[in-house]
């Protein structure tokens, strides 16, 4: 069993690249570094957890202007936070920033009229 601040210490940086090269203001909050995690487990963690954050950081956190128009800092914040729940361990990735979720066929509107939220109907079955 290892700490999980072995895998949270490359965070850091990455916020700090990434925010840059979106021309964001982001600070990195970080808890729960003394959890202990299974080395093998904390080492599976690494990639898929590196994405989380950076999506957070491209995708969740908004521009300063944008954040100042909503009444938020200018400095978003993505926090990473570590913690037992009973026999499991939690690794939580969030952001305060206001996700950019672009529209799908189910909640834009269409023109030819697939589907309509208003008034659902059967869809068409095929025979085989």
């Amino acid at each position: 069993m290892v700490p999980v601040e072995q895998l949270f210490r490359r965070f850091p940086r990455v916020v700090r690249d990434v925010a840059k090269q979106c021309g964001k203001d982001v600070a990195l909050d970080i808890s729960g570094q003394n959890t202990d995690l299974d080395k093998s487990i904390l080492d599976s963690l690494g990639e898929p957890l590196m994405h989380l954050v950076r999506n957070a950081v491209d995708h969740g956190i908004e521009p300063a202007d944008e954040r100042l128009t909503a009444g938020k800092p200018a400095r978003g914040t993505v926090y990473l936070n570590a913690y037992h729940q009973g026999t499991q361990v939690v690794i939580e990735v969030r952001d305060d920033g206001e996700a950019s979720i672009p529209p799908t066929s189910a909640n834009r509107p269409s023109s030819r009229e697939l589907l309509s939220l208003k008034k659902p109907r059967a869809l068409p079955t095929r025979k085989r």
